[in-house]
């Protein structure tokens, strides 16, 4: 067979032509062009997951400190609740430039908030008040720390680990990072010099660049530590919980159940009591405070509390007699002196010579002596290797990090304090003085009857506190007094309720309710006590009608709180934080 002919193909120039046509690449210019598109289109895209990306972050911070003011206002709500009417209260606003470091010798130290003006102020403010009801310790649970070691009768007593009421604190703490673990300030808190504040900025040099840091069991030294504390949008606002528990449990030996102070050379569980008094000693004889937040049990009870700041009342609540039959009302509200030593003594000392209830309220939140002002101790994360149960305590009463401010405003409604006869009429001390005209109108008084609190209609409701007319806050001192007419302003004051009781200071000087911090450049401190009279205005058995007596320790609970704070998120999403505010009512009595 024969083979078919293979004709090669001729390609003609038309041909090849079209050939290199079709292998023909971009050009640079093309290349350049499809570059710069494809850079536009990825910046877009970027910019665009950026954008989602930071309004995703801005919601989840926001929707963080959202849960966390609802987790603050819960918690201090269902404390109000439980507000027990056998304790007292004591509010304390402080104020602080925002520029507090750099005023004055050295200076030169940060902003407390970078964010806000050097001009603005920071509140850090304190709240101290007692509840009732079931409180559960959290320095025992799941373990055996206060089980007797060896069987008493042959019997394990088991202790419950709850108590019937216990002193609760609101308000700034201060935190030592670089703490060992196991060490806390000199003197349980009490450390001599300028007291650790949560704006406080040690500058090398300085005598209190550095505090000693000693065993909160033993008091021994163990190092120098500094003291700084981080700006305030890394402050921690504090609920500290004190239980209040006696130490007699039946078949178990007082050592083994509250160790505290002198009271053991065993491991210690509890402080002596809710006032934070310095320890002389070390040792055995060491007591660490309720500052440290080591322990959360006071050997104390709501008893013992009020015998201490009013000694002259007695088991049944009525006012001691003298010899001669007089009736001597309740301890002095203001006299500063030492603790009588007999209480139950008949010839009870002169006023003098003892502190006033005001003095030893105020000392429950952060003591006496030279230096009023302190704060307890907590901390975001116990300290680094510390695995002793004291050092996990110290992260208990930390509520909620990142607040820069909290302030706490007080009010009371209309007519706190009036007193009125079974027919309506407000009671006169001066009957004497007939009324002109004879109605039943406050308006229409002389001027000394037993009006309390009258607030206008018209005018907004006043809350009480730091004078801050931007906010609508000033001291109930500032209230005009009632002089038997109430026409102007948001209202007046009249007996039985003094101004000086409450706030240390009368109508007379009402710029003088408040003070400054030693040391601290354009700081204010106000401070309100509310003690255990708040019914009985008039001193028991004198006549209340013809010649009544005032009691000055007569002292009507607020009505309402107004809390207000500032949070911020740890990636500072929000630079300035985010702040809120709610009111609680306090249980009507």
């Amino acid at each position: 067979m024969s083979q078919p002919l293979v004709t090669p193909m001729v390609i003609g120039p038309s041909d090849a032509q079209a050939t290199r046509s079709r292998l023909r690449g971009f050009t640079l210019t093309e290349i350049l062009v499809a570059v710069a598109i494809l850079v536009v289109v990825i910046i877009a895209t970027a910019r665009i997951f950026g954008t989602v990306s930071k309004v995703t972050g801005a919601g989840e911070a926001n929707a963080d400190l959202l849960q966390t003011a609802a987790v603050i206002e819960r918690q201090i709500r269902s404390d109000i609740a439980r507000l027990s009417g056998d304790g007292f209260i004591v509010i304390r606003n402080v104020e602080v430039p925002n520029n507090v470091n750099q005023l004055g010798a050295p200076g030169g130290g940060p902003l407390l908030n970078s964010a806000a003006p050097a001009n603005s102020v920071v509140r850090c403010d304190q709240l101290l008040f007692f509840i009732d009801g079931p409180n559960n310790s959290t320095q025992f649970s799941g373990s055996k720390g206060i089980v007797p070691e060896t069987p008493q009768n042959g019997i394990f007593n088991l202790p419950v680990l709850q108590a019937n009421a216990a002193r609760v604190y609101y308000g700034h703490a201060i935190q030592l990072r670089e703490a060992p673990p196991g060490t806390d300030p000199i003197h349980a808190g009490m450390e001599i010099g300028t007291p650790v504040m949560p704006w406080t900025y040690s500058f090398p040099g300085d005598a209190d660049y550095k505090i000693s840091a000693v065993r909160w069991d033993t008091g021994t030294f163990q190092k120098d530590v500094i003291a700084t504390q981080p700006t305030s949008r890394d402050w921690i606002l504090a609920r500290q919980v004190l239980l209040l528990a006696g130490d007699a449990v039946p078949g178990v030996a007082a050592n083994d159940v509250l160790r505290y102070g002198r009271q053991s050379d065993r491991p210690k569980n509890s402080t002596a009591g809710i006032w934070p008094l310095a320890s002389s000693s070390s040792g055995t004889g060491y007591d660490c405070g309720p500052l440290s937040s080591r322990v959360d049990i006071a050997a104390s009870t709501l008893d013992v509390i009020q015998s201490f700041v009013n000694p002259k009342v007695r088991s049944d609540g009525k006012p001691w007699v003298d010899n001669a039959g007089i009736v001597r009302g309740f301890a002095p509200w203001w006299n500063v002196g030492n603790h009588p030593p007999d209480p139950d003594s008949a010839n009870w000392p002169s006023q003098g010579s003892f502190p006033g209830q005001r003095v030893r309220m105020l000392q429950a939140i952060s003591g006496g002596g030279t230096n009023p002002l302190r704060y307890p101790r907590a901390e975001r994360v116990p300290p680094k290797g510390g695995i002793d149960r004291a050092d996990q305590m110290l992260s208990n009463p930390a509520l909620a990090y990142g607040c820069s401010s909290f302030t706490v405003d007080w009010t009371w409604k209309d007519g706190t304090g009036r007193m009125t006869r079974p027919s309506g009429q407000v009671i006169d001390p001066t009957p004497a003085n007939p009324l002109d005209p004879p109605e039943n109108h406050i308006a229409n008084y002389s001027g000394d009857e037993f009006v309390g609190l009258i607030l206008n209609d018209q005018a907004p409701a006043p809350w009480f506190g730091l004078n801050d007319p931007a906010r609508g806050v000033a001291p109930l001192s500032s209230m005009a007094p009632y002089n038997g007419s109430c026409d102007t302003g948001p209202g007046c004051l009249g007996a039985p309720i003094s101004p000086y009781t409450i706030e240390g200071y009368s109508s007379a000087a009402p710029a003088l309710a408040q003070y400054s911090i030693s040391g601290v450049p354009n700081s204010r401190v106000y401070e309100a006590t509310f003690g255990f009279n708040q019914t009985e205005p008039l001193l028991p058995g004198l006549n209340n009608t013809n010649s009544p007596s005032l009691d000055r320790g007569y002292t009507p609970w607020p009505n309402a709180l107004r809390i207000t704070f500032t949070l911020h998120d740890p990636q500072q999403r929000f630079p300035e934080g985010r702040t809120f505010q709610f009111v609680v009512d306090l249980p009507s009595r």
